[in-house]
């Protein structure tokens, strides 16, 4: 079932105030890219717990997750119309699709958050930068940037290296963990291993869902490009990669 299907089979178990929020949203679809929940609350007119109840009516575990599925929503119906043409070679669907999803990336991270993340890098003694397979590719990008904006870092493809720095004083450290999924051995062990050394943690994932989310210090949830285009083989690094360089921005400015 997609996600306006969805939506209009829960209308019967909607409140006279649920159903307000729903009719409003379906007709401002775009506007939720770019509200709050706070500034979608005022616009709406309604109080932000009926608008969080709603979401949950209908399947959503809160507001971010709700806008989380519109923004692909919207998205991907924009481009689905737009790019019907039978001439369009391969090289274009390829480069379109990343596109679809780097569009998508000041929805998902908003600048509050990245100033926080870069002053967490700038002013932490050691920076360690997790990722395995795919995500060790991105992990290694940062890595050198860092190094040449003469900020003290290492990357760790595996528990077995981060086991190496046990005895290390840890306690003013930032580890920085890239994982697609957020389920991974590696991104669990580092969540472990941070705690217990008292290391402050930068999550980058594209799964909203994650219990790892919370427990990080601060978590950035990238769009993914297997969620909005379900049958494509394409993965990842390139979106983590665009976020390196926006994150590269952010830290030479």
């Amino acid at each position: 079932m997609d996600f306006l299907s969805n939506i209009h089979s829960k209308r019967s178990i909607l409140t006279k105030s649920e159903l307000k929020v729903c009719d409003l949203l379906l007709d401002n679809l775009h506007s939720v890219q770019e509200k709050s929940l706070t500034e979608l609350a005022e616009l709406i007119g309604v109080s932000k717990p009926t608008i969080l109840r709603f979401c949950q009516k209908i399947g959503f575990g809160g507001y971010n997750e709700f806008k989380y599925e519109c923004v692909k929503y919207v998205n991907g119906q924009q481009k689905t119309i737009s790019r019907q043409d039978s001439t369009e070679n391969d090289i274009s669907k390829v480069i379109n699709r990343y596109q679809d999803i780097f569009n998508l990336i000041p929805q998902f991270v908003s600048e509050d958050l990245l100033i926080k993340v870069v002053e967490l890098i700038k002013h932490s003694k050691h920076v360690r930068i997790i990722g395995a397979i795919n995500s060790s590719l991105s992990a290694r990008q940062l890595y050198y940037a860092l190094l040449m904006f003469g900020i003290n870092t290492s990357t760790h493809d595996s528990v077995e290296e981060l086991r190496t720095i046990d005895m290390l004083d840890l306690s003013e450290d930032v580890f920085v963990i890239f994982s697609v999924s957020a389920h991974t051995q590696l991104a669990r062990f580092a969540f472990q291993f941070s705690e217990s050394s008292n290391v402050k943690t930068i999550l980058i994932t594209m799964n909203p869902d994650s219990d790892l989310n919370k427990q990080a210090t601060h978590c950035i949830v990238l769009p993914s490009i297997t969620n909005l285009k379900s049958q494509s083989l394409l993965d990842g690094v390139p979106v983590f990669s665009l976020f390196n360089e926006i994150l590269f921005y952010y830290i030479n400015r």
